[in-house]
């Protein structure tokens, strides 16, 4: 999976669709269903797991993450959806089959749980310490579903594109959060490439994952989701300008950057300038991102907006 190490990247992706290990069995109780998805995760698709973020739990949320200035929750009823942000720039995504879905189960790797559809297929969301948020789905056979719905729902309405090349933009009703999703790919547990495509109406998204009963189970599709343009909230600047005022260092917000490197990183400054504008115009702060193609010199411009 790409791993983008830049401001507001959001990466709703690994939608690992899986079946048959070696020893991977069907299962009927819970412990063996998210051992099981844990392990046809760690075979296919390793990476989704690596890096998970703190989190802390609540009566309604199996996980609950604070990353990059961003609140992140996992819920404890599928049906609640993952959400991310604030209840003023919140995006949701409804989990598929959530409405038969088992309550969150929780595995042995702290802040990753398991849902289980009860239909031969497990989903696994999983908050990453960079701000990424990957959403696996492990599939037990080829009798499982080929299609995953997620609803995506943006404050202010959303519509979703497919493009030319198979991805997904994904926008609200003033552009105000714009995302990109990748074009989904899928390869079994052999490495070969299994066809997979989006369908997309209104907010709605679905992936179609063409497996067989030829396909070497487990299957994994992973796609991901890039913010090209985020506005903060009222309460995501003043949260910033309180850990400036604290830290002496808003750039520390970027992800995956350690706090000594991001005193110098020109990115924090202008973000610091621009929140600091931002905090005494009672104001937000909307962030655009530009993609050369190239990590060293992808960026982001900032801008105080009402």
């Amino acid at each position: 999976m790409r791993r983008h190490l830049k401001t507001l990247t959001l990466l709703v992706g690994a939608f690992a669709v899986g079946g048959m290990l070696t020893a991977f069995a069907p299962v009927d109780t819970s412990e063996s269903s998210i051992s099981a998805a844990i392990a046809a995760i760690r075979q296919v698709a390793p990476e989704t797991l690596a890096g998970v973020a703190g989190s802390s739990s609540s009566p309604t949320t199996s996980v609950a993450s604070y990353v990059d200035g961003v609140a992140m929750t996992v819920p404890v009823d599928a049906q609640d959806g993952v959400q991310i942000g604030d209840e003023e720039g919140r995006l949701r995504i409804a989990l598929p089959f959530a409405e038969q879905a088992s309550e969150a189960l929780n595995s042995a790797i702290p802040g990753v749980v398991v849902f289980d559809n009860h239909n031969g297929s497990a989903t696994v969301p999983v908050i990453g310490d960079d701000g990424g948020v990957r959403i696996n789905t492990v599939i037990e056979d080829a009798s499982a579903p080929h299609s995953y719905t997620y609803s995506i729902e943006l404050n202010g309405g959303t519509n979703l594109r497919v493009n030319a090349d198979g991805s997904v933009t994904a926008a609200n009703s003033d552009s105000s959060f714009v995302a990109e999703i990748a074009a989904p790919w899928a390869r079994d547990s052999r490495g070969n490439t299994i066809p997979t495509h989006y369908e997309a109406s209104g907010s709605t998204l679905t992936q179609v994952v063409d497996f067989d009963a030829g396909s070497a189970f487990p299957v994994v599709a992973d796609p991901s989701v890039v913010t090209t343009t985020y506005t903060y909230s009222r309460a995501d600047v003043e949260r910033m300008w309180n850990t400036y005022q604290t830290m002496g260092a808003i750039c520390n917000l970027i992800p995956g950057l350690n706090y000594m490197t991001t005193l110098l990183c020109p990115g924090g400054a202008r973000l610091r300038d621009a929140v600091s504008s931002a905090h005494y115009q009672q104001k937000r702060v909307k962030a655009t991102f530009y993609n050369c193609g190239f990590t060293y010199c992808n960026y982001y411009e900032y801008a105080v907006v009402s």
